[in-house]
């Protein structure tokens, strides 16, 4: 029950930011200063941007990550959702002449901006809470192999908390 709670709060987070970055992007597009029209045009266009949206980011899996392991891998993810989901709503549902050129830049950066940064903020904050809090009771340990495997190594080793790596031994040289 407590991880659909998660996912749920994940996706309604999702659509918040989808609605977010859409109107953000008519925003700036119109220097804060949206014509009625084309103000009504945006409003028109929210529930299409959801659905197409919403399944995108489904498509790209982005709702099956947990936030605090965010990687680059998920952030390449939240980037082709963006842009994918703003081709496919600008191709599916409207014409494209109605749309103002800017927005198909302005709407996914944004919305890359706003989903990337709120799972990496996240992960920043989990991550320098829990070293915060275990700092003193860790053990020192000073690895040898410094290849891929000592780097995993080191990343279970932070996250778990016991064990501080404090260097490593790589070929008869030393990196502190």
């Amino acid at each position: 029950m407590k991880a659909l709670n998660k996912r749920l709060a994940i996706i309604i987070h999702d659509i918040s930011m989808s609605l977010l970055a859409w109107q953000l992007a008519w925003l700036v597009r119109f220097n804060f200063s949206v014509p009625q029209t084309e103000w009504e045009f945006s409003l028109s266009g929210l529930i299409y941007i959801v659905a197409i949206q919403g399944a995108v980011n489904h498509y790209f899996r982005l709702y099956r990550g947990i936030w605090r392991f965010s990687s680059l891998l998920d952030l390449r993810n939240i980037a082709l959702a963006s842009f994918v989901g703003m081709l496919c709503a600008a191709c599916a549902v409207f014409r494209l002449d109605l749309i103002p050129r800017s927005i198909f830049i302005l709407y996914p950066l944004f919305l890359m901006f706003l989903l990337g940064g709120t799972r990496l903020a996240y992960r920043f904050y989990k991550d320098g809470s829990s070293k915060l809090t275990t700092l003193q009771h860790q053990t020192a340990v000073l690895l040898i192999g410094a290849g891929s495997a000592g780097e995993m190594l080191v990343r279970d080793m932070l996250r778990s908390g016991q064990y501080l790596p404090v260097g490593f031994i790589r070929r008869y040289m030393v990196f502190v």
